[in-house]
């Protein structure tokens, strides 16, 4: 067979060049649109849900979060396997379907049942889809970091560090995500993210007669605005709304708690220490 094909073409020698140079343009014009990964991501098709479960301890989060997640994933179509992850603060579940499925169709799959497990999980946690990538689908890590010589660069390391995370998480991120486009997600990692502590004085509560039930209550719709309908007067609409946008931290101490024997208002800052802070990393 080699004989035969080395004697055609020694003898169809302008044939044979053709051939070659049309295999050759053929090649050539394919390697062009070639995608080409220097390392080829090659994790099958996953779904990974995650919740922030506060500050359970990882037991109680492996049996009252994960473990519920885990059994309404069980039996989807198409599931292969299922991976846990229980720690402080965190419950991941990787649910991993047979290759050649639809990572959409497998997205939703996962989110018709985890409607259900929402109602078995403690209060206050929502589980939630990451986004569509992997460990191999980052293309770029970058810094923030204060211009030598500003005023920021002159702050305390815990000022400093909670700013550029404001930066980052406020006006870098959404810009990020809505300007460049395929763009699954943009992760934020370290700096300080800015919060407020609210730290009780248990001896001034007691002698205002506030219990930490009783405040909680009164905190929970901190900062929510209302609206009221609205009024006619004189031909015109009037729109009735509450405002409860907190500007300051002092604005945050003055929030009446309740009121003490001689009618005057007893303040939040009189029972706690309000400050900025940041959470435990």
């Amino acid at each position: 067979m080699i004989e035969k094909l080395n004697e055609y073409s020694v003898k169809n020698r302008l044939w044979t060049m053709l051939i070659f140079a049309a295999v050759s343009a053929v090649g050539l014009f394919s390697l062009a649109r070639l995608p080409i990964d220097a390392i080829p991501d090659i994790t099958n098709v996953q779904v990974v849900v995650s919740a922030k479960t506060g500050a359970l301890d990882p037991e109680q989060v492996e049996k009252t979060v994960t473990y519920y997640i885990e059994t309404e994933m069980a039996g989807l179509p198409g599931v292969t396997d299922l991976r846990s992850l229980s720690k402080f603060g965190l419950s991941q579940v990787t649910v991993i379907f047979e290759d050649g499925t639809d990572v959409y169709r497998a997205r939703q799959l996962v989110l018709e049942r985890l409607q259900g497990a929402r109602e078995q999980l403690p209060e206050g946690i929502s589980p939630e889809l990451g986004p569509i990538s992997t460990g191999l689908g980052e293309v770029l890590l970058y810094t923030l970091e204060a211009r030598p010589g500003s005023a920021l660069a002159k702050k305390d390391e815990q000022s400093r560090l909670t700013y550029l995370r404001t930066v980052q998480d406020f006006i870098i991120r959404p810009y990020l995500k809505s300007s460049v486009s395929n763009v699954a997600e943009v992760d934020s990692i370290g700096g300080f993210k800015k919060e407020i502590h609210i730290d009780l004085i248990p001896s001034a509560m007691e002698r205002h007669g506030v219990t930490i039930g009783g405040l909680r209550s009164r905190l929970e719709t901190l900062g929510e605005n209302y609206g009221g309908g609205y009024i006619e007067r004189g031909g015109k609409q009037i729109i009735v709304r509450t405002d409860g946008t907190l500007d300051s931290i002092e604005a945050i101490r003055a929030i009446p708690v309740r009121l003490d024997v001689r009618g005057g208002a007893v303040r939040l800052g009189d029972l706690a220490a309000v400050r900025e802070d940041h959470p435990q990393r």
